[in-house]
């Protein structure tokens, strides 16, 4: 991926970091995680944070990118949840960019052959 693309789409996941919010039957519901001081196990996005990640998954990495020829929209999702726990634990963007460069690093360097071994049956009749 091209270094502004790539700084595109970690500003990108950066944006939606910054949407998440504490879960609703917790004391500080709707709240910003990042940058608070409350432990939580849990994250929620606000409205705007969940449409930015399906815009970002379906829109920009799948259909733009054409990463569906490799990953499916549950593992990129998995991956960038995986990312954003990280976010939650440190209560900081920072993990993001190491990340998204992981993530992306990973779909370049995807490369898998299947081999089909067919067996061939003579008649010999």
């Amino acid at each position: 991926m091209h270094d502004k693309a790539l700084a595109a789409l970690i500003d990108r996941t950066k944006a939606i970091g910054e949407e998440m919010v504490y879960l609703s039957p917790l004391p500080n519901a709707g709240a910003k995680i990042v940058g608070g001081e409350h432990a939580t196990s849990a994250f929620a996005f606000s409205d705007k944070g969940g449409e930015l990640l399906r815009t970002l998954v379906r829109e920009e990495l799948l259909q733009k990118r054409g990463w569906s020829d490799r990953f499916s929209e549950e593992y990129i999702r998995k991956r960038l949840t995986s990312i954003f726990h990280q976010v939650r634990e440190e209560r900081s963007l920072s993990p993001i960019e190491a990340g998204v460069k992981q993530l992306v690093s990973e779909y370049e360097s995807f490369d898998e052959e299947y081999f089909v071994i067919v067996p061939l049956v003579l008649n010999q009749a």
